[in-house]
């Protein structure tokens, strides 16, 4: 969302001006959070987050299939060993940032694929 989105979204009727003044953080609880643009911001900002940590939990699921595909080959291809170990070393690499970027990327549920059958 950049400046002109908020500027766009504070103008719109739906929001009171300034209600955030009285906020206390209990968005659950409060009855006005269908005119509060902090919440409707911080909604959209959540669902931008879920999304962006699902697609990175995609990413490390074939970065982790990669490392263990490349450490199989390794075994039967041990002329190539200085290659493959290149190539695990840089996958590695990206794995760990992507960790360190998207921390809570590994805990995302992903509908229909991480949660239980019933």
């Amino acid at each position: 969302m950049d400046k002109e989105d908020i500027f766009r979204l504070a103008g719109d009727p739906r929001f009171i001006p300034g209600i955030y003044n009285y906020c206390d953080r209990w968005c659950e609880r409060c009855p006005f959070t269908s005119r509060c643009l902090t919440y409707a911001m911080e909604a959209d900002n959540t669902i931008l987050r879920n999304d962006a940590d699902g697609s990175v939990k995609v990413a490390l699921i074939g970065m982790d299939r990669s490392i263990g595909a490349w450490g199989r080959l390794q075994e039967y291809f041990s002329e190539k060993t200085n290659s493959i170990l290149d190539i695990l070393l840089h996958l590695d690499r990206l794995r760990r940032r992507t960790e360190e970027l998207f921390p809570q990327a590994k805990s995302f549920k992903r509908p229909g694929f991480d949660e239980p059958n019933p």
